[in-house]
């Protein structure tokens, strides 16, 4: 019906099931937001749009054992009110955000993280003996076991991108640009896909909207830098 939702949905695998759950205290309906499940399972959510307010930047915490809504209300500084960013969950309770839409024709290439524990963005600096991450939202980012942040595509300034960007936070957290946008042997150009990191050294990518709506399903390998196109019966 056009209008922004708010519902929350639990999907069980063993049972191929989808059930709603009817939280306390629910955010207010919206999309573009992020929604990262932290190490202590509960799960943060930040920004969004919903039309009235055209961008969000607040940060809330649901919690999968009492079904409650928290807003966390942090104090200054926050990232700015922004869509279509991604977070991910790293070690020690803490999250990163990366990019996102902040404006008509603006995007983003900052990194922020977030500390669970204490409640508190940072904004981080990355060193400039590495690359600057090209600004973009509609994004896929995966954080990797070995603290490793990979980001895929999107949207930038001059249209969709199909570039990849390695970040290690080990190393001041430098950029590195992993793959150029380009060069033979990637996915199109796009934006809204999905990506999810495997445990084995490989990125799963899904989909997506470029030069058209996309279904294809793509593999990264983190150590030879390279995709492979996954050809599904």
């Amino acid at each position: 019906n056009g209008s922004y939702l708010n519902d929350l949905w639990k999907y069980t695998v063993s049972t191929n099931n989808w059930e709603q759950l009817i939280p306390g205290n629910a955010p207010q309906g919206r999309s573009g937001h992020s929604f990262v499940l932290m190490n202590n399972n509960k799960i943060i959510l930040f920004g969004g749009g919903n039309g009235t307010e055209l961008y969000l930047n607040d940060t809330w915490e649901y919690d999968i054992s009492s079904n409650i809504w928290t807003n966390l209300q942090p104090v200054d500084p926050i990232p700015s009110a922004r869509a279509n960013h991604t977070m991910a969950a790293i070690a020690d309770g803490k999250a990163l955000l990366v990019g996102g839409n902040i404006g008509s024709n603006t995007v983003d290439n900052e990194l922020w993280e977030y500390s669970q524990d204490e409640n508190v963005w940072q904004l981080i600096t990355p060193s400039d003996k590495g690359k600057v991450l090209v600004g973009r939202y509609g994004h896929g980012m995966v954080y990797t076991e070995n603290d490793e942040i990979y980001v895929f595509g999107g949207t930038g300034t001059d249209g969709y991108l199909n570039d990849v960007f390695e970040n290690d936070k080990n190393y001041d957290y430098i950029w590195f640009k992993s793959v150029k946008a380009g060069a033979p042997g990637l996915p199109e150009a796009r934006t809204g896909l999905a990506v999810s990191f495997s445990h084995n050294g490989l990125a799963v990518m899904f989909g997506g909207f470029g030069a058209t709506y996309f279904g294809d399903t793509w593999l990264y390998t983190i150590k030879t830098s390279s995709w492979t196109q996954v050809i599904v019966d």
